[in-house]
């Protein structure tokens, strides 16, 4: 049985419909990528070439006569070169859906695309995957009918053996009407499978965190102040690698009215508390983490001003050394010699230490020769940055440069009414020395999800 706790806010509740699911079946043959698999990629391309490239293997993955365009990828991989990634389909009438790809050899080799579709004409949006110790990939996302109020969040799994998502059950409130967003989520220290997602009921505003050890049953606590001028957005969960030095330590990243904050949980989410501020008023969509030990890194974009798109003008990474307690040291980490403006940053931390940031980059909305970019960089020792945001290059860090190049042309085009939308996520994840992401190539007109592995960092 899923149970409600509430920390803070508790909601109205009204009643739902559950969801259920058509999937590809197991008898899916498995394809090579579509592009060359074996190319051999320096990392060159403008704004001051690479950080030591490496072989990749790259190929757009999601093409299927499901869906015109596929957009807003999520990638989990699994030591042995098991991976999966899921991306939303839109079909050429009625609503999206969800797609997934399988690799068994590392993706030198895919399954043909898998749909995941609602029976009952819901939408499903913004996927995201996770890992468990047992080997099952874990999928959330969004589900909800355009036509009427309220939505859902869902979670599907596959097992290491099947590859296939099977149905996805509710583990958001049931008997609640509200909107939902951004599903993400992340394996805890002591193996539970944690989904945070933004929530607002009947005017109230805040961050949901669902914990089930396996996918078993869920429980919800809601974290937020409860008052409706508090705006609790977008949350974004990080955990310390089960190898780290931290004793179950959770981070949740998320906007609290324009401004980037952290959260903590020592006990798999039960409780929360911190609350550390990251950057002030004008941060874009979307901040990230990672951490390992008391240390954790949040990325975060400042938005331009006047722009509709929500154009980043930069991209900044805070580092805490006191668990989320506190920020002091700030690194400027986008290539402004690259572009002018920024979308959708990832991070990734290495085992060493070493961070890795993905991101968009281009001449501002709509340009078609813009480019899904990396930069690499190992920490500076402790107190060497400064407390400026936007200072750049505090802390040790890149300072933008530099960087290199996954993918050149991609079109920078940020309209969710778009063919060619990059979407609201990208993949990104680090195993056994290589470095796994998914990303939109909407160079032939359209978008597609693609796949590269750089076996070098």
């Amino acid at each position: 049985m899923t149970t409600l706790r509430t920390f803070a806010l508790a909601a109205p509740l009204v009643a739902a419909s559950l969801v259920g699911v058509m999937c590809g079946g197991e008898s899916d043959p498995v394809v090579p990528l579509p592009n060359d698999t074996s190319s051999t990629s320096s990392g060159g391309g403008s704004g001051g070439g690479g950080t030591g490239g490496g072989q990749t293997t790259a190929g757009i993955i999601s093409r299927s006569s499901e869906s015109l365009f596929e957009t807003s990828p999520t990638i989990a991989v699994a030591d042995g070169g098991r991976i999966a990634v899921a991306w939303v389909g839109q079909p050429e009438e009625g609503p999206s859906h969800i797609g997934t790809s399988f690799s068994v050899d590392g993706g030198s080799t895919w399954s043909e695309p898998a749909i995941l579709a609602s029976p009952d004409g819901q939408t499903y949006e913004s996927p995201d995957l996770v890992l468990d110790r047992g080997g099952t990939f874990h999928l959330s996302f969004l589900a909800y009918r355009r036509d009427a109020q309220g939505g859902q969040v869902l979670v599907s799994t596959a097992s290491s053996a099947d590859g296939v998502f099977g149905a996805p059950v509710v583990i958001s409130d049931p008997d609640a009407i509200g909107i939902y967003e951004r599903p993400r989520a992340a394996l805890t220290k002591k193996g539970s499978v944690m989904v945070t997602y933004g929530q607002l009921v009947d005017g109230y505003s805040s961050v949901v965190v669902a914990t089930s050890y396996q996918g078993a049953d869920w429980e919800r606590v809601i974290v937020g102040k409860g008052e409706p001028q508090e705006h609790w957005r977008q949350p974004y969960p990080c955990a310390a690698p089960p190898g780290g030095a931290a004793v179950g330590r959770t981070w949740i990243t998320f906007l609290r009215n324009g401004e980037v904050r952290m959260i903590y949980s020592d006990d798999d989410g039960a409780t929360w508390g911190g609350g550390a501020g990251v950057v002030g008023e004008g941060a874009g969509p979307a901040p990230t983490c990672v951490g390992d030990g008391n240390e954790v890194w949040v990325s975060f974009g400042l938005r331009a001003p006047n722009k509709d798109f929500g154009e980043l003008e930069s991209i900044g990474v805070a580092h805490s050394l006191d668990g989320g307690d506190s920020f002091t040291d700030y690194v400027e980490a986008h290539d402004g010699e690259a572009a002018q403006f920024f979308s959708l940053h990832q991070l990734v931390l290495e085992e060493d230490g070493a961070l890795n940031l993905t991101y968009y980059a281009g001449a501002g909305q709509g340009d078609s020769v813009g480019a899904f970019r990396r930069t690499r960089w190992l920490q500076a020792p402790p107190g060497e940055g400064g407390g400026d945001p936007g200072a750049g290059g505090a802390g040790g860090g890149p300072q933008g440069k530099p960087s290199e190049v996954v993918q050149q042309p991609v079109g920078f085009e940020l309209a969710r009414t778009s063919d060619e939308w990059i979407g609201d996520s990208s993949g990104f994840a680090w195993s056994e020395g290589k470095l796994y992401t998914s990303y939109v190539d909407n160079s032939e007109v359209v978008a597609h999800v693609a796949f590269q592995r750089i076996d070098a960092p």
